[in-house]
């Protein structure tokens, strides 16, 4: 994946292709980090640990980006840790019913 610096200079927007891309821009971003979905369909098998303030969106709103999380039952799509933070932009089209099994997560995530 690609990484460009955001006009703030403080934060990195992470442009990913892929599931691998996606999972390797979560794990290598730093708090306040963007991860721009350019695909429109990623299949997760495990959560994606959230332990940053992170924003993930489409790259284009007129195209959505679609998270499909296969894992196993009563599982959340993000696990969210200590200082997680998620915002979620508009445009976005995820499976709602993956996050219902950890509600703890759903007080950290923004949707936008």
């Amino acid at each position: 994946y690609s990484i460009k610096p955001s006009i703030n200079n403080t934060s990195k927007t992470h442009l990913v292709s892929s599931t691998s891309k996606l999972i390797s821009a979560i794990q290598k971003a730093e708090s306040g980090d963007t991860i721009v979905l350019t695909s429109s369909n990623y299949k997760v098998k495990t959560s994606l640990k959230i332990d940053k303030s992170l924003t993930i969106q489409s790259a284009d709103a007129n195209k959505k980006a679609t998270i499909y999380y296969t894992g196993e039952a009563k599982t959340p799509a993000f696990e969210m840790n200590p200082k997680g933070q998620l915002t979620l932009k508009k445009g976005q089209r995820f499976n709602m019913h993956l996050l219902v099994y950890n509600t703890i997560c759903l007080a950290c995530i923004t949707y936008q």
